[in-house]
């Protein structure tokens, strides 16, 4: 195991087990996550796997999940699929500029270009993937070719539930998986 990959799983585990043991009002010191002070240790009694980490205590066995966090925002996000309501949506109307989507961590908002007019709003993030737009508002330009690819879009974006990062696609999809907005990384 890369000893970078032990050292950051250290730390992360050490913020999380303290987070639970705040969150679950246990005072007992034998189960915080501070005795955890070495790799050795770690490797003896927890191990890392995949996206959770497992630390053995005198209980039990606690599981760890990451975190949701908002990698995603560290990148510009151009559209380049779009299904709603299993509907693919067609994106093959003459744009003045590429759909994008672009993300604020520090502020939870987001805004973009939707075809036509530009838009911005904020967002929700929770759980390992949980994410949601909130109300989007934006400017009120009229165009005939693209009023349609903008309006399933901004509907596209109201149905959304969850996302998942895969390489340089930003993937949004809604609960049922009917809505699906693709991104690709802007270069």
């Amino acid at each position: 195991m890369n000893p970078k990959y032990v050292a950051i799983a250290i730390i992360v585990l050490a913020v999380l087990a303290s987070a639970y043991l705040l969150w679950t009002d246990q005072t007992s010191t034998d189960e915080t996550l501070e005795e955890v002070e070495t790799e050795q240790q770690l490797e003896d009694e927890g191990s890392v796997d995949g996206d959770s980490a497992n630390l053995q205590t005198e209980d039990g066995e606690m599981q760890i999940l990451p975190i949701a966090t908002d990698e995603f925002a560290e990148n510009n996000w151009v559209l380049s699929a779009a299904t709603v309501n299993n509907s693919a949506v067609s994106l093959s109307a003459p744009v003045p500029q590429a759909l994008t989507l672009n993300f604020d961590k520090d502020t939870k908002s987001y805004s973009g270009f939707g075809g036509c007019n530009n838009f911005s709003g904020k967002y929700t993030i929770s759980g390992r993937n949980e994410f949601s737009f909130g109300a989007t508002v934006s400017t009120k330009m009229a165009c005939q070719d693209t009023t349609n690819l903008e309006t399933e879009i901004f509907k596209g974006m109201s149905n959304i539930t969850n996302f998942a990062i895969i390489d340089d696609m930003l993937t949004l999809t809604s609960e049922d998986e009917e809505t699906k907005l693709v991104y690709k990384k802007a270069i």
